[in-house]
């Protein structure tokens, strides 16, 4: 039958054919194209290829008119067959996270149909004839046919296990959605390969339906392609949004843990990543556990530290997830923390040399402490003798003058002290009930020695209804105006220095309201800030002769924070300063004064007289220092106990073999054996007549804690010098009250 006899059906099935044929080329090659660097994309482009190769050649085989014409356009059109259902495989099998058995089966399958081809369109296998509706054909039976049967069931059975597979990878929500869409898929190229593949086989004449219905498949794998790529967050994806320009080391691995790509900053990191690299999974690359990639609960980063080359560094883990939960790949940012790691060993080498620097300091401070209250002891405790002994007004005036000058040459070793202690965080607040116009007067009576010489006229003026009797720290408020006033005194030439003394009440809490104003020099404006730093002084020619240390204002400020108080100066330039602190304090009952004159009395500041007269009690002082020992004998003697002395350690320990002692006082710091060693020794030497005396350790060494650390050695009691006699009178009484 010639070409012009075939109806009108034969050009609509051409037509038809040449039309999908066409439709699925131009598919792919846009698919190919727009994504090139996606596998599937690629891998779609060669089945739209062939399944155009498929159509095209049937569509010819269909409008020939020659069967042998029509044999060989069938034979192009088997390549396609075969071709197709090879990388349409190879699609669906990429979506397969495991299961490298069933990959390496379909291989096998595809290796069989392949051998199979040459001979299925062989001249001994399929007859042609001419039909109305153009070319067709039908098997002759023989082995090869059957074999090719085999293999078109295969090919749907592979279809039926790749779809199963996929609907069960776990946790993969979005392939189970692309495993529903190519069923649909390969049902419609299976529906049609019944008609023209399977029908001829039993002797029925071939309808060309698979050569339609596979193309109208391919094409409807594009969308399923065009959905997986919307839904899906790729490595290609994200690296627009990351610049090679970016420093931090950055690298991208795959759903599957592979490193996929890296940037300009991992690159020269890790200097050039090798092949063997990149076949690197992830943990391996990192020698991290395999559970690094656990993600528990919504969180999505992960953190891990590590070395590589030779350096240590932080890695975070960021998993990146598509719309429906399924892991898109890893982006691995690598923090380098070698610099961090070296200046973290650096700055704790440097704190453990500032810690050694602050120990030496603590003990030269209390070493000199120490040597410098030894003598201050003995020229305290001379002039208290002097004060005790004598009549002579002229005589005790004097003495007067040289007890303030030794308690102010205290305080200055007390405030030295005190930067040790405040920069260790080791004063802490002592807080009891105390006079106010006590401390007041005290504050006078000192300010008024110094101001003598200058001609200034101090004052205190106190406003009204403030209170007498205060809870506080009377010792740590004595310090701070002791500085203050102090401070005023020395930078004014002329005029005078007034202490304001007042209350205000703030959210209900009482504050005591202080200021101190003089008429000197002033501070500059810009040096406000810096006088309250340790050893800082304002500059300028109106300071230079006049003596300081710079420390009395920052020793203020910070005994009025752990005092909960503020401190707050007004200065200017040749006309004075103003300072005014605000501490909070306790008032204790009703009574308010508001002078000095007609505040009640407590107690007059006489010499506190002793009032412990224990004539049967026997006390050893031992000290090598000869004067300290004459003070201590002679203020001990006002008890009427036996005074007796030991220059020495060892005379020390010689007399307890002779006498008994109720009370042993050991000086500290001595040559040959130091009061310590004393103690050890009395304690376990044979023959000690004074084994049940209160030994007392009598030391000029008054930094924090010393009292503690010294009982924390076996000492019965403390004291320090110069020596307060109302403190021994303490002590003895304590003792003596228990004995009886």
């Amino acid at each position: 039958m010639g070409k012009g006899n075939y109806t009108i059906l034969a050009r609509i099935i051409s037509t038809v054919l040449y039309t999908v044929g066409l439709l699925t080329l131009i598919q792919g090659c846009r698919m190919f194209r727009k994504e090139i660097r996606n596998r599937q994309c690629r891998l779609y482009g060669i089945c739209a290829f062939f399944s155009a190769l498929w159509s095209f050649s049937f569509a010819l085989m269909w409008n020939s008119t020659n069967p042998e014409h029509a044999r060989i356009f069938r034979a192009a059109g088997m390549i396609g067959v075969f071709l197709l259902f090879v990388f349409i495989t190879a699609f669906m099998t990429h979506y397969l996270t495991s299961h490298k058995a069933f990959k390496n089966y379909t291989r096998v399958v595809t290796f069989v149909g392949c051998a199979l081809w040459p001979f299925i369109i062989g001249p001994n296998s399929v007859t042609y004839f001419s039909t109305k509706a153009g070319m067709s054909y039908t098997f002759i039976p023989n082995i090869f046919n059957t074999l090719y049967n085999i293999f078109c069931a295969l090919i749907g059975l592979n279809f039926f296990i790749l779809l199963i597979l996929m609907r069960m990878q776990a946790g993969r929500k979005r392939l189970r959605i692309v495993a529903g869409k190519l069923a649909i898929c390969c049902i419609v190229i299976m529906i049609g390969m019944i008609f023209d593949t399977l029908l001829p086989v039993f002797g029925f004449t071939a309808i060309p339906t698979s050569t339609f219905t596979q193309g109208i498949g391919v094409l409807m794998v594009a969308s399923v392609l065009k959905f997986q790529l919307a839904s899906e967050i790729n490595i290609e994806n994200i690296s627009k949004y990351v610049s090679n320009s970016v420093s931090t080391p950055i690298l991208f691995f795959d759903e599957k843990e592979y490193l996929s790509m890296e940037n300009t900053g991992a690159r020269e990191f890790f200097g050039m990543i090798e092949d063997d690299l990149k076949q690197s999974r992830l943990w391996e690359l990192f020698s991290l556990p395999v559970d690094c990639l656990t993600f528990k609960g919504d969180k999505s980063i992960r953190e891990a530290e590590c070395k590589i080359n030779n350096r240590y560094c932080s890695i975070e883990i960021n998993r990146i997830t598509d719309e429906y939960g399924d892991t898109s790949c890893y982006i691995v940012i690598i923090n380098d923390l070698t610099e961090k790691r070296d200046y973290i060993v650096r700055l704790q080498e440097s704190e453990r040399k500032a810690e050694s620097a602050n120990i030496a300091k603590s003990n030269f401070l209390a070493r000199m402490s120490h040597e410098i209250r030894t003598p201050v002891n003995g020229i305290i405790g001379m002039n208290e003798i002097i004060l005790r002994d004598s009549t002579d007004e002229k005589t005790l005036e004097s003495a007067r003058m040289v007890a303030v000058s030794a308690h102010n040459l205290v305080e200055l070793i007390n405030d030295i002290l005190d930067i040790s202690k405040l920069e260790a965080n080791r004063i802490m607040l002592n807080n009891d009930v105390y006079q106010l116009p006590d401390l007041l007067k005290e504050i006078k009576a000192v300010a008024e020695v110094r101001t003598r010489t200058k001609k200034i006229e101090f004052k205190i003026c106190i406003e009204n209804k403030v209170p007498v009797e205060l809870d506080g720290d009377e010792k740590k408020m004595r310090q701070v105006l002791m500085n203050l006033v102090g401070n005023a005194i020395k930078y004014t030439h002329q005029g005078s220095v007034t202490v304001s003394v007042g209350s205000v009440y703030t959210n209900g809490e009482f504050f005591l309201r202080i200021s101190v104003k003089d008429t000197g020099i002033g501070i500059k404006s810009e040096y406000t800030d810096k006088i309250f730093k340790a050893f800082e002084r304002g500059e300028g020619a109106e300071n230079s002769g006049i003596e300081g240390t710079g420390l009395g204002l920052y020793i203020v400020k910070n005994m009025l924070k752990i005092m909960n108080g503020t401190i707050s100066v007004k200065s200017e330039i040749g006309k004075g300063s103003d300072f005014c602190i605000e501490v909070p304090q306790k008032p204790i009952g009703s009574t308010t004064f508001t002078s000095l004159e007609t505040a009640p009395r407590k107690s007059d500041k006489e010499l506190p007289k002793i009032n412990i007269h224990i004539p049967d009690k026997r006390i050893l002082v031992v000290d090598d220092n000869e004067i300290n020992r004459f003070v201590a004998a002679e203020l001990l003697s006002y008890t009427a106990a036996t005074i007796e002395t030991a220059a020495s350690g060892r005379e020390c320990l010689e007399m307890v073999k002779r006498n008994r002692y109720d009370f042993i006082m050991l000086d500290h710091i001595m040559p040959e054996m130091d009061g310590i060693q004393v103690l050890q020794k009395l304690k376990t030497m044979e023959g000690n007549m004074s084994s049940k005396a209160v030994v007392i350790i009598l030391t000029a060494n008054a930094i924090q804690g010393a009292r503690e650390d010294y009982l924390s050695k076996g000492f019965d009691d403390y004291l320090s010098k110069p020596i307060d006699i109302v403190q021994i009178e303490n002590v003895l009484k304590k003792y003596c009250a228990s004995s009886n």
